[in-house]
């Protein structure tokens, strides 16, 4: 029986799992189907996350820093997992450590991140045609432009949510105050899930990402290998959908970057957070006998060489991108994305 052959039930359930495996990223750290397979080969399957190799191009360091310490926080529909905050890593003495790996992973894929041309966007300045850009590029069909509200938040953040963000609902698309035929509720049950455009990210806060004020030509930068369809028009459409951005951040520019959760993650030259990072680099150093260096070479170390080595002679920057390292192979981040230096890295959990 094949797969895709939705007339019977148990097609249709297995059509329904096979979708859940995709949508939620299983492929990046387990390898499903192959070779000697009697199921689907996801084997290919494209990675769920985005391309990181040029964060730095775009996103600020204060931002990703936030992000990998809650997503959630940010983006409360987020399918990118929270690894802090758990029950193994949530308590107080815990939390010095999860700075000291969220910081290094910043570091390093700022460090790692590859230069790129950034290309100026041509064409008449736009602003204050958003309204009509938006949907007519088709970007609702994949991606959601509205304010979340309390009943959006996860759970766990509802105790630190920001009472600052109050973003305006007439500068969003939001579906119950945008058209009336957008409201999924208004399409028969089988396929309201499907009208809920939640294909792409929530884009109603995007301005908070973006070093500075949001450019234009950004709009118009795709990386290779995305799922996103670039606008139509490159020489003018960019504008008009950045002027947007700068319209919301003229008229309100505090809210336009403030998140649904409250989130503060302590400063990388923090006692606390420079201290940890010593700890968890001694102990990396005294399991395998050894450092590696930016340029790639191993350092041996004995034991008792240890401490001194890493407290004394080691710079901050080289710990950090030695810890960024250790941490985005332990969690397995590059079966989501394309970080520079895993590109060869296999995948972390069993088959």
């Amino acid at each position: 029986m094949p797969h895709s052959d939705h007339r019977y039930p148990a097609s249709r359930q297995a059509a329904g799992r096979l979708s859940a495996i995709t949508r939620y990223g299983c492929t990046g750290c387990h390898t499903i189907g192959g070779e000697g397979s009697n199921g689907p080969d996801l084997s290919a399957e494209h990675q769920l996350g985005p391309n990181l190799s040029h964060i730095a191009a775009k996103d600020s360091k204060e931002w990703v820093v936030k992000w990998i310490a809650n997503p959630h926080a940010f983006r409360p529909d987020s399918r990118m997992p929270r690894f802090y905050g758990l029950t193994n890593n949530g308590t107080k003495e815990d939390w010095p450590k999860n700075y000291a790996e969220i910081h290094a992973i910043t570091h390093y894929l700022f460090t790692r991140a590859r230069r790129r041309r950034i290309h100026r966007a041509t064409g008449q300045d736009r602003r204050g045609q958003w309204q009509r850009a938006v949907p007519a590029e088709g970007c609702l069909a994949c991606h959601q432009h509205r304010p979340y509200a309390e009943a959006d938040i996860q759970q766990q953040d509802r105790r630190s949510m920001n009472p600052a963000y109050k973003p305006d609902p007439a500068l969003t698309f939001d579906p119950k105050t945008f058209l009336a035929s957008a409201d999924p509720k208004s399409f028969v049950a089988s396929v309201q899930q499907n009208a809920l455009a939640d294909f792409g990210p929530n884009l109603s806060n995007i301005a908070a990402k973006f070093q500075g004020k949001p450019r234009p030509q950004m709009v118009g930068e795709l990386d290779p290998g995305t799922r996103a369809i670039p606008p139509q028009e490159l020489d003018a459409q960019p504008s008009a959908l950045g002027a947007r951005s700068r319209r919301h951040r003229e008229l309100d520019p505090l809210r336009a970057r403030e998140w649904p959760v409250t989130m503060d993650v302590p400063g990388v030259d923090t006692k606390e957070v420079k201290d940890a990072v010593d700890d968890i680099v001694k102990l990396y150093v005294s399991k395998s006998g050894s450092f590696k260096t930016a340029d790639g070479k191993s350092v041996a170390k004995s034991l008792s060489e240890v401490d001194d080595y890493v407290t004394k002679e080691l710079k901050s920057e080289d710990k950090l991108l030695y810890l960024g390292e250790k941490t985005i192979s332990r969690l397995g981040c590059f079966g989501c994305h394309t970080i520079p230096g895993f590109e060869n890295a296999k995948r972390s959990a069993l088959p």
